[in-house]
């Protein structure tokens, strides 16, 4: 400590100008905050000597644009506090970045804001606050102790003039150097932008702002108003429609995958849809996406936020709509006018462990709530997973459930191989398969008395380490595959789907074809037998098999 205090004071006896104050806190955004732009440049133009100019003119514009902002903002009394703030959010997100291969933008810092503390805890491990150390509070502290020297009033304006017209004229000329290369970069790899740090991050928080100070205006338009229940001659209906968390078709059994990680679906012969393709790459977006009369390409936030969803209408149709939720994020807005339980603050001993509940507590006193809905009344259950969410993929499942060893125990998935992060991930799928036999055996018990069916579908997939990603939430635009291609999968009992009538045999052929969250409301409606000019018949895919 002693030698540390006294480099600080070293450091601190020896007085340094504004213009090089910008120039080394430049150096240090541009070279130790951007590995991952830096990395993500080098994948599409490989590091070599025929790239050399390229790359020198590229680091010399970015070293240009942050002293040249830094240089403005550096007034006196505030100008250390705004350069610390921006060494501290560039080196915290450099961290999600290069360890996660997350790209920060509008829609991750949505992500961010719907977290709630438990889904949070997951990501504090030591990796984090070593690097926070070591890329962040260490900076800042150098920073707080330098010494700036500024000069009469005049001269320091003159300096700080002349320097800031430096930065221009040189990053200008570098751009003009490598004009064609630079644009043409940009314009094939528009994604990269969102790992320019901290940019991306400042880019997104206004954004984020400019759009939610145009949402609080909004006023929620009523969709379906013509809905109406066809009528008849059989049972009440009770349709359960799981939302699965993070399940990618990858490691989905049924899909021919090499471990068979959903036996139970399996034996129960359900319809398996093995080409579907998920709405977005997070929650945030797909939740709100997959209730949506909005196609995929027509949906946007607001949209989610401005018209009435698919619970609405069925509810306008006179069917009850019970939600029931283990997603600390909550329904994301999609059951406010319905009601949700929350059932991820239940502390229940056997059900939950330090990262929340399992997914039994959504069949916890379900019996008692499907009793209360109105006798003869259709009912349509949403039951939202925790499913395999990341990245403690190991608090997912009960001990029972540990079937694939080694496991990944460890939020830090950096200090975990490959190897042991699928392991965990696939007992976290086999842990959903068993989940979703219960809701089965569930609905089965009313089948007597109900037309009874089971859909489930995944929100969106998940990275494991493939190309260097984990997680999910990237741009949709370039997501791969194992983030967007989701499972989903139909139980009916035959009785019931005479009631429905669904031709299984017709479903289980039809079930090859691609598939898309576009068709979730559709299907639904025809399903529950709701009248509207919403519903689509090509966009149900129990239309053809009736």
């Amino acid at each position: 400590m002693m030698k540390l205090a006294n480099m600080l004071r070293a450091f601190r006896s020896r007085p340094i100008s504004v213009p090089c104050f910008s120039s080394v806190a430049a150096a240090y955004l541009a070279v130790f905050c951007n590995r991952s732009f830096w990395a993500a440049v080098d994948g599409s133009i490989p590091f070599e000597i025929k790239n050399l100019m390229f790359y020198a003119m590229l680091a010399v514009i970015l070293l240009c644009i942050y002293a040249l902002v830094l240089n403005i903002v550096m007034v006196r009394y505030a100008g250390k506090p705004i350069a610390a703030l921006l060494i501290v959010l560039a080196g915290t997100s450099s961290y999600f970045m290069d360890a996660f291969g997350v790209h920060i933008d509008k829609s991750m810092l949505v992500n961010v804001m719907l977290t709630d503390w438990k889904e949070a805890s997951d990501f504090f491990t030591a990796p984090l606050f070593v690097h926070v150390l070591f890329f962040a509070l260490l900076p800042v502290l150098l920073i707080m102790v330098a010494k700036i020297k500024r000069q009469p009033f005049k001269k320091e304006l003159l300096r700080r003039i002349l320097f800031g017209a430096g930065c221009l004229v040189i990053g200008c000329s570098c751009f003009g150097l490598q004009y064609k290369s630079i644009t043409s970069f940009f314009r094939s790899h528009r994604e990269v932008r969102s790992l320019i740090n901290p940019v991306n991050s400042i880019s997104a928080g206004v954004s984020l702002i400019k759009s939610q100070w145009k949402d609080k205006d909004i006023v929620v338009q009523a969709i379906g108003l013509d809905a109406r229940l066809k009528n008849h001659s059989g049972k009440p209906r009770i349709v359960a429609l799981v939302v699965g968390e993070t399940a990618r078709a990858a490691n989905w059994g049924l899909n021919g995958y090499k471990r068979q990680t959903t036996p139970v679906l399996e034996e129960l012969g359900v319809v398996n849809f093995p080409d579907v393709r998920a709405c977005g790459t997070s929650t945030a977006v797909s939740l709100p996406c997959m209730f949506s009369h909005f196609p995929r390409s027509e949906y946007t936030d607001r949209k989610g936020k401005e018209y009435e969803n698919l619970v609405d209408v069925l509810n306008r149709a006179g069917i009850q709509v019970i939600w029931r939720d283990n997603d600390s994020g909550g329904a994301k807005g999609v059951a406010d006018r319905v009601g949700e339980e929350k059932l991820y603050d239940v502390t229940i001993e056997g059900l939950c462990n330090s990262g929340g509940c399992y997914d039994a507590i959504l069949l916890k006193d379900l019996d008692k709530k499907l009793a209360e809905a109105k006798p003869d009344k259709d009912i349509f259950l949403v039951l939202h997973q925790k499913g395999s969410h990341g990245p403690a993929y190991y608090l997912r499942y009960p001990e029972e459930f540990k079937l694939y060893a080694p496991e990944c125990l460890s939020s830090d998935l950096q200090n975990c191989s490959q190897e042991e992060i699928v392991n965990a991930y696939d007992n976290s799928i086999a842990y959903t398969d068993y989940f979703l036999g219960q809701v089965v055996k569930t609905m089965a018990s009313y089948s007597t008395d109900y037309d009874v069916a089971m859909l489930y579908a995944s929100d969106h997939g998940e990275s494991l380490g493939e190309y260097g990603l984990y997680l999910h939430g990237l741009p949709y635009v370039i997501a791969p595959e194992e983030q967007i291609h989701v499972p989903m999968v139909v139980w009916m009992p035959e009785e019931s789907a005479r009631g429905f009538g669904v031709d299984m045999l017709r479903l289980h052929e039809s079930a090859t074809e691609r598939y898309s969250h576009d068709n979730l409301f559709h299907s639904v409606l025809g399903l529950m037998g709701v009248e509207t000019e919403l519903y689509e018949k090509n966009k149900d895919i129990f239309a053809q098999c009736r």
